[in-house]
């Protein structure tokens, strides 16, 4: 695929597009047949389009790829891990409340009825 290639279709292209857009002025003048012909432009442009986008891939595919140099490996660092502190947390001293005396329960007497 050549560059003369893409040119040659984008200039096809432009053709339809002229043969399209003088259609569409002469229907706007009232010629009804013009439509058809119109149509037909805008048909052999979307092919043409379509024709040219392979054309554009295939070139692109047929450009050589540039190498690139690979990066020099760097030695890997030695990370010296320190240990981490123990963060030590303030000890809180909770008010000293004094305690309640504990009341007895009152025992529960059941009654039962006697014959």
């Amino acid at each position: 695929m050549s560059e003369d290639n893409l040119e040659q279709q984008i200039n096809e292209l432009r053709l339809h597009f002229d043969a399209a857009e003088n259609e569409i002025k002469s229907l706007k003048s009232g010629k009804k047949a013009s439509s058809a012909r119109a149509r037909k432009s805008l048909q052999t442009i979307k092919t043409s389009s379509h024709g040219l986008r392979k054309s554009i891939t295939e070139y692109t595919k047929s450009i050589p790829v540039k190498k690139r140099t690979p990066k020099p490996k760097e030695e890997p660092k030695e990370e010296v891990k320190e240990e981490p502190k123990p963060v030590e947390q303030p000890k809180v001293e909770e008010p000293e409340q004094p305690v309640k005396p504990v009341k007895p329960k009152a025992k529960r007497t059941v009654k039962t009825k006697k014959n």
